[in-house]
């Protein structure tokens, strides 16, 4: 008898058949890239390669998607500054937020005092992802990402404050699911759209890397809410901060 196919292991496959046809367009960007010279011409080449952006993102998010079906997420330690993540995250969001007429930016420290001891790869996942969310799905004029330390007793943990602006309407579609605690997140096992499998995936992160997001307040203005990541550090200089 015939076993039924595992419709996830057809994902990963045809994840896998995606990567050709991507790398391709992405050495035939990088050649455009060296060779336009003329704005309107650099102008619809960013217009490009913030899609194909986005089309890689989503091929990582059904490669990651068919990962926890399958088996779970696997993580590996090691250690790394939490403010170079950051401004990585910036430089990969640069064509997909200029696209939107959103001015992304960063409050980090001045240098990296921090060496945190997690999973470097599966964190950068998650605050992609988060990122990801509120530049495809919501009308923001300004994101700016920021990198702080909480204390508990003798335990620390790194927060990365996202703040915005935007509309009160805009903000409470994002915060709906901030706000609460991700257990009480009402997700369909197999997500329908690409923000419902946004949100899966989040839900993902957070709960393999023991982290957490929590509100912080709703304004047009000023708007925020903290990803709070547990992990061990060594502390060697205070912090001194500077806008991006």
């Amino acid at each position: 008898m015939t076993q039924n196919p595992n419709p996830f292991e057809l994902i990963a496959n045809l994840n896998h058949d995606l990567r050709n046809p991507v790398c391709t367009i992405n050495n035939l960007l990088y050649l455009l890239r060296r060779e336009i010279s003329n704005s309107s011409q650099l102008e619809m080449l960013e217009g490009i390669e913030s899609a194909n952006d986005e089309i890689q993102f989503l091929q990582s998010n059904l490669l990651d998607f068919s990962k926890c079906q399958s088996g779970g997420l696997t993580h590996y330690s090691e250690s790394f500054a939490i403010n170079q993540l950051v401004l990585q995250l910036i430089s990969d969001f640069k064509s997909r937020s200029h696209a939107r007429e959103i001015r992304l930016s960063s409050k980090i420290p001045t240098e990296p005092q921090i060496q945190w001891e997690g999973d470097k790869t599966a964190i950068q996942k998650l605050l992609q992802l988060v990122l990801s969310l509120m530049v495809s799905t919501s009308r923001y004029s300004q994101i700016c990402i920021e990198t702080d330390i909480s204390h508990a007793g003798q335990a620390m943990s790194a927060e990365i404050k996202f703040r915005f602006q935007g509309s009160i309407e805009e903000n409470q579609t994002l915060l709906k699911y901030f706000s609460q605690d991700i257990h009480d997140w009402h997700l369909a096992s197999i997500p329908k759209t690409n923000s419902d499998l946004s949100l899966w995936l989040i839900k993902a992160f957070l709960q393999s890397l023991n982290a957490t997001i929590q509100p912080g307040q709703l304004d047009p203005l000023n708007s925020y809410f903290i990803i709070k990541l547990a992990m061990q550090a060594a502390l060697t200089h205070p912090f001194e901060f500077k806008s991006v």
